[in-house]
């Protein structure tokens, strides 16, 4: 049997909380597979945070967190480049993590942050 998933934090801000999952996976579950025990260690310092995790081939995903428990899990879109965020920061705006357009430091009707915020940037 394996071992409980390898991760470390890769990010930790006001508004986010990122995983990068670190295996080896051939003696650890993923964060994909162990997600609700994952989600369990996380939570005494979550506070409300949103909580992303960049999985076993390097996507990044969201760990959807309901009632201090893993409820789902919601996948993002590619991660934007340094050019995609020039062009959305001179139309005034930015793309959250599912593709939707929103304010800079806003997310969507989906509750999607925007990806300035993901990667730290306000």
């Amino acid at each position: 049997m394996s071992a409980h998933a390898n991760y470390r934090i890769e990010h930790d801000d006001l508004r986010v909380v990122i995983l990068r999952d670190v295996g080896p996976w051939d003696k650890h579950l993923t964060i994909t597979n162990d997600a609700e025990w994952v989600v369990a260690q996380v939570i005494p310092t979550l506070r409300g945070r949103t909580l992303f995790y960049y999985d076993s081939e390097g996507g990044l995903d969201q760990l959807v967190v309901k009632f201090n428990r893993f409820f789902r899990f919601s996948a993002c879109q590619a991660e934007p480049t340094e050019d995609d965020m020039q062009a959305w920061e001179d139309k005034g705006g930015a793309e959250a993590t599912d593709g939707c357009w929103v304010e800079p430091d806003g997310e969507c009707e989906h509750h999607h942050l925007s990806w300035l915020i993901v990667k730290g940037l306000i």
